[in-house]
């Protein structure tokens, strides 16, 4: 494994974590601390911080059980879940800061976005490495527990909190749903009240 910053062989892997296979056995997504980042990367704020107050920074990687190869998986720090993979293993969604670089990272920075609780949901090609932002401003409670798989319609389920659930969020493309579906946010357990509907009615 290599980093992919100082392009040298990883020998020891400072509290890995976030560690997740593909479904295909092919790729390992795993997170790291490492205790450098490019220049560019510092300039973003919520880096910055976390060189502040820790001066190491969680970096994301993917490797290649094939080639044994390694490459960076994320461009930012810190990811906020375990990723989930898609079915055919071509990619993969998690809870994180903008990508440096992107137009959501300037939209970040433009709103004051910049704190820990301010994260997204990202679908990533594992294989192009291109980035689809899925949701902005994940809802933070109890430090964004994330996605926790895949629907065949497309929705990604996503619970928040210490017990998942205690809150279930269907996060799809179709905005007004995302706005109906979040209006669930404070109901414990999903199930048939008055002030907690089931989800997917009138969808």
């Amino acid at each position: 494994m290599t980093d992919p910053f100082a392009h040298k062989a990883i020998t020891n892997l400072p509290y890995a974590r976030n560690i997740s296979l593909s479904p295909d056995g092919k790729r390992l997504f795993l997170t790291y601390l490492a205790d450098t980042v490019p220049d560019e990367w510092r300039k973003n704020p919520f880096v910055h911080l976390v060189g502040n107050q820790i001066a190491l920074f969680e970096t994301m990687i993917l490797y290649d059980l094939d080639t044994r190869q390694s490459y960076l998986a994320f461009k930012n720090v810190v990811s906020f879940n375990t990723p989930v993979w898609s079915s055919d293993s071509q990619s993969f969604y998690l809870n994180t800061h903008s990508p440096i670089g992107s137009t959501w990272e300037a939209d970040d920075i433009r709103d004051d976005r910049i704190s820990p609780k301010d994260v997204n949901l990202f679908k990533v090609n594992a294989e192009s490495g291109s980035v689809e932002e899925v949701f902005r401003g994940v809802p933070d409670v109890s430090d964004h527990s994330g996605p926790l798989f895949l629907l065949p319609n497309g929705g990604v389920p996503a619970a928040d909190g210490i017990l998942m659930a205690n809150t279930l969020h269907f996060i799809r493309k179709q905005q007004a749903l995302l706005k109906r579906l979040l209006s669930v946010t404070n109901c414990v357990s999903v199930m048939r009240t008055a002030s907690c509907p089931v989800l997917g009615e009138g969808a």
